[in-house]
């Protein structure tokens, strides 16, 4: 039996059960929309939603595991494996000579990057699947720019309207801190640069393209088509992301210097996030006539989606930066801790270390995933709620005056 599930069998499981899962996630969430929407989803709406399904579920599946090992003592995050120099997956990343406390991670990282590759390579399955079921039914146009017109001005005429969008979206002090901070990240980078640390130095330019995320997302073409609806005003969610996680955190060294700080941010962050999906969400088209539930699930998804790619990038960091060390491979046990203080100190095996730092990442990002998500719900239900209020008020003034009249 041991022998049978090997690494990459298992990975090739795990890849089969992503791709399939999109599907699935897909068609549950298109039921759902078709509760409010007859036509259901868009293409692109059944693309995310049907990821974000995925990373939602197999997320919470890495959670469970986690603790299942930290509690019993098991190893079924495969921390006690050896690399194999013949594993595609070590062969393409070139971890065959990793650290010593790298290599216990690797097992956790590959699942992770499987997941979210099937995941992707299913929602390319879907679109073409849903483009195939359409021409059969006789649709025709394309299924993904049905609805969006290409921009008829020209450049400068696109970018005046977008200055004015930009404008009465976001207050001139709000929008003045938007460059205090990318000011600051840019002081940051060249220190970064004259300390020749290679590792923030990577962090600090991303931190700082992502400080641009939002008017590229509009400007751009392409995500015009996706997302033009979605609001400048997520680009001051991100900033306050990117100023606890970046500014604080690596620029004035938050993580080293104040306990659990990491863990506080990746907690505030996943909740944070589901926000920001819900955002990207009503910027798609028919974004929202979308169900609450279905868009709560979705932004929760979402959520899960950033929380493994930021594994994802902790881990590339650590295997083509000599210097760094994201993932914390010597992360101890301390009851001091505020994870050890609410979940006990476990079942400890030493060879576990490795994995702790990114299982609890995971951890914290999720619960404050859920516990936003539920917000995210009532403030959808209250929403509702006074919309139908205002509707039934307004039908009650529309209709008095014919009442008065037949009573005349």
């Amino acid at each position: 039996m041991d022998t049978f599930f090997t690494p990459e069998r298992f990975r090739v499981l795990l890849f089969a059960l992503s791709f399939a899962g999109v599907f699935v996630g897909a068609a549950l969430h298109d039921r759902l929309a078709k509760r409010k929407a007859p036509e259901g989803l868009t293409d692109f709406q059944a693309f995310l939603f049907g990821t974000g399904f995925v990373y939602a579920l197999l997320t919470l599946g890495l959670t469970v595991v986690f603790l299942v090992d930290y509690y019993t003592g098991t190893t079924l995050q495969g921390f006690l494996s050896t690399p194999d120099p013949n594993d595609l997956l070590t062969k393409v990343f070139s971890v065959s000579k990793a650290n010593e406390g790298q290599k216990a991670l690797l097992p956790t990282n590959f699942a992770i990057l499987t997941i979210v590759a099937g995941a992707f390579l299913g929602g390319v399955a879907l679109l073409v699947w849903r483009k195939i079921s359409a021409k059969r039914r006789g649709v025709t146009g394309n299924g993904l720019l049905e609805g969006y017109a290409f921009p008829k001005k020209t450049f400068f005429g696109y970018f005046a309207d977008e200055v004015k969008t930009l404008r009465s979206q976001v207050y001139l002090p709000e929008y003045l801190l938007w460059w205090v901070l990318r000011g600051s990240l840019v002081y940051f980078l060249i220190r970064s640069i004259k300390e020749n640390d290679s590792a923030l130095v990577l962090i600090f330019s991303a931190n700082l393209g992502s400080t641009f995320a939002i008017p590229l997302a509009r400007l751009l073409f392409f995500p015009k088509l996706f997302f033009g609806n979605i609001s400048y005003r997520v680009q001051s969610l991100l900033d306050v992301f990117i100023f606890f996680g970046n500014f604080l955190g690596h620029g004035l060294r938050f993580n080293g210097n104040v306990t659990d700080y990491d863990k506080l941010l990746h907690f505030v962050s996943g909740g944070l996030v589901v926000f920001v999906g819900c955002a990207l969400i009503n910027g798609t088209r028919r974004g929202k006539q979308v169900p609450k539930l279905s868009k709560t699930l979705a932004s929760f998804g979402f959520s899960c989606l950033v929380a493994l790619l930021w594994e994802i990038f902790e881990f590339l960091s650590d295997t083509f930066l000599s210097d760094s060390s994201n993932q914390n491979w010597w992360y101890e046990r301390d009851p001091e801790r505020v994870f050890f203080k609410i979940f006990g100190m476990g079942n400890p095996v030493p060879e576990e270390h490795a994995v702790l730092d990114t299982g609890i990442d995971v951890l914290f990002a999720v619960v404050g995933s859920v516990i936003c998500a539920a917000i995210l719900y009532g403030a959808l239900t209250l929403i509702e709620r006074r919309k139908a209020k205002k509707a039934a008020a307004r039908e009650e003034r529309e209709e008095e005056p014919e009442t008065e009249t037949v009573n005349a």
